[in-house]
C-alpha cells in the first residue's frame, strides 16, 4: 500500500545549527520512496515566497505552506486563505506600540520592520559566516522586503512571525490578537529577543494534510508525518504514524509516535528504512 509522507522543513529536512542545506541522506530517502510510489508533500511552516529552490528541486508531490493557509499540488492551489487588511492593520498598530518586532510574511513576499530585519543580519552572519552585505543579500534572495513597502489592500499576508524583548508584552500582545489568532511562543531568548508565529485560527498543518489526502483519494490511515516544533504538533498528532526529530523539542517527542534520530545523523533515510518505505 501506498504511503503518503508529510515533512516539515526547519529541523526536520535542515537543521540550521549543525548543518548547511539538506543532507544528501535526506535527499535520496525522498528521491527512492517516490520511486516506490509514496508521496512526498513539503509541510512547513515557511510561505510559499520563502521556500528555496534547493527543497523545491527535490520534486515533492505537494505542498501545505505557513502552516496550513496555503495548500497546492503542481503549483494548483487546493486551498488557501490570508489575513483581511484590518487583521493586518490591527497586527501592525498592536506590535509597533510594544516594541515588539516583525515579518508580515505572505506568498509573494515578507514585509520586516527594522528590529525583525537586524535579528536575521545577526542571524545569517552568525550562522553562515556572512559578512553584513552578504547577509543583506541572502535576506533580499529570500524575498524580505521593508514593512513600509507593505499594502495591506493589496498585498497577500498568510502569517506573521514575532520577536518580543520579554514575556510581557507578548502576553499584552496576547490579550489583543488571541481572538484572531493561534500564538506559538518558540523559546527561550535567543539575541536578546524571544521568538514565535501567529497563525489564523481554525489553520493548521493537519488542516492542509486533509485538503491533500482528499485530493490524492488517500486515508488518514496511509499518513506519516516528521517534525520538531510547536507548528508541527497537529500534524504529528494527526497523521497516523507521527514521527519527532531526535533534534526536535521534548514536547514534541512527548507526543510523537516514535522519534528518529537528529537531522544531522541520518535520520529520515534511517525513519524511511525503518518503516519500509525504502
Amino acid at each position: 500500500m501506498n504511503k503518503i509522507i508529510f515533512l516539515d522543513i526547519d529541523g526536520t529536512l535542515i537543521d540550521h545549527d549543525v548543518l548547511h542545506g539538506i543532507p544528501e541522506s535526506t535527499k535520496e530517502a525522498i528521491a527512492i520512496a517516490r520511486e516506490n510510489g509514496h508521496k512526498c508533500i513539503i509541510c512547513t511552516g515557511r510561505v510559499k515566497s520563502s521556500v528555496s529552490h534547493d527543497v523545491h528541486d527535490l520534486g515533492f508531490d505537494g505542498a501545505i505552506y505557513a502552516a496550513g493557509c496555503h495548500v497546492e499540488v503542481n503549483d494548483q492551489k487546493l486551498f488557501y486563505t490570508q489575513l483581511e487588511p484590518e487583521i493586518v492593520r490591527l497586527v501592525l498598530d498592536t506590535l509597533n506600540q510594544l516594541g515588539i518586532g516583525y515579518s508580515m510574511e505572505g506568498e509573494h513576499k515578507t514585509f520586516q520592520d527594522e528590529l525583525a530585519h537586524q535579528r536575521f543580519l545577526t542571524m545569517f552572519k552568525e550562522r553562515e559566516g556572512m559578512n553584513s552585505e552578504m547577509a543583506r543579500f541572502a535576506i533580499s534572495t529570500m524575498n524580505f522586503s521593508s514593512i513600509s513597502e507593505l499594502n495591506p489592500n493589496l498585498d497577500p499576508i498568510n502569517k506573521c512571525t514575532f520577536f518580543a524583548p520579554d514575556m510581557a508584552a507578548i502576553e499584552k500582545m496576547e490579550k489583543v490578537l488571541s481572538p484572531y489568532f493561534k500564538i506559538l511562543v518558540h523559546g527561550e531568548k535567543r539575541m536578546g529577543l524571544i521568538n514565535g508565529e501567529m497563525i489564523k485560527l481554525g489553520i493548521s498543518k493537519a488542516s492542509g494534510m486533509d485538503v491533500i489526502l482528499e485530493h490524492y483519494g488517500l486515508d488518514l490511515a496511509d499518513t506519516f508525518a516528521y517534525g520538531d516544533s510547536l507548528n508541527d504538533e497537529e500534524m504529528i498528532l494527526h497523521a497516523k504514524v507521527g514521527i519527532a526529530m531526535g533534534n526536535g523539542r521534548e514536547s514534541i517527542k512527548q507526543i510523537a509516535d516514535d522519534v528518529c534520530e537528529r537531522v544531522d545523523q541520518d535520520a529520515i533515510y534511517k525513519s524511511f528504512k525503518k518503516y519500509g518505505l525504502i
